[in-house]
């Protein structure tokens, strides 16, 4: 994890590290979403994780994700499915839209037990 917050400050230090998105990938919502569009995929995705996928469609590089996502749910199981969901591409194109780092934020909303691995091969 030393690389890790290593390759974070020299991002910040190149202005490529959002603030917000580095707080949100470090301790998630500081809230519940109020008045987001309903949890499109109840039977697997918790209400936690869809307020995390909510709370990352309010930054900037996301805006318009809730509703992907909702539209894309099938692919989306398929991450969430996944043994190593962090080696799955994100559908559509959200797979090139996303940085890596923004990919690790992602990551965090439906898997985050796979944040461990994806900061090892991210750092």
């Amino acid at each position: 994890l030393f690389s890790f917050s290593l390759t974070m400050k020299i991002m910040d230090g190149e202005g490529r590290l959002d603030a917000n998105e580095a707080r949100f990938l470090m301790a998630g919502p500081t809230g519940e979403v109020k008045g987001g569009p309903p949890n499109p995929a109840e039977k697997w995705l918790t209400s936690k994780s869809w307020n995390e996928v909510l709370t990352l469609s309010q930054m900037p590089a996301f805006k318009g994700f809730d509703a992907f996502f909702a539209s894309n749910v099938k692919g989306f199981q398929r991450i969430y499915d996944a043994p190593e969901a962090d080696k799955e591409p994100i559908p559509g194109e959200w797979a090139t839209k996303m940085s890596p780092f923004q990919k690790l934020c992602f990551l965090r909303t439906i898997r985050p037990d796979r944040i461990q691995t994806s900061v090892l091969d991210f750092a």
